[in-house]
């Protein structure tokens, strides 16, 4: 009896981990589309006239490196990071954090 308990709570186990599993590559899918959209909304983004300086990222406030500004159709410069995850938050409603401006029309 005590041999059968402990194959059924193996195999008990056996199938949540294969659940889990499975819902983490669903999960990862739904990464991989969600990832694939907001890089094809980056993409998308106009390339500014003009770039407005500034020391650090409006978003989360940390310092800017020269290496690592991204730069708003506006104008305004975020970590790529902060802007590409403020986009990916908004999506198609995403405006400037500084200026508001609607990013995509």
């Amino acid at each position: 009896a005590y041999s059968i308990s402990l194959g059924l709570v193996g195999s008990e186990m056996c199938i949540r981990d294969r659940s889990e599993l499975s819902d983490m590559r669903a999960g990862r899918a739904k990464a991989t589309a969600e990832t694939a959209t907001v890089d094809a909304l980056v993409a998308s983004l106009a390339t500014p006239a003009r770039v407005v300086p500034a020391k650090d990222c409006g978003i989360c406030l940390a310092p800017l490196n020269a290496t690592e500004p991204f730069a708003l159709p506006c104008g305004h410069q975020f970590h790529n990071d902060c802007a590409r995850d403020w986009v990916a938050l908004k999506r198609e409603e995403a405006c400037c954090p500084y200026c508001r401006v609607n990013l995509f029309s």
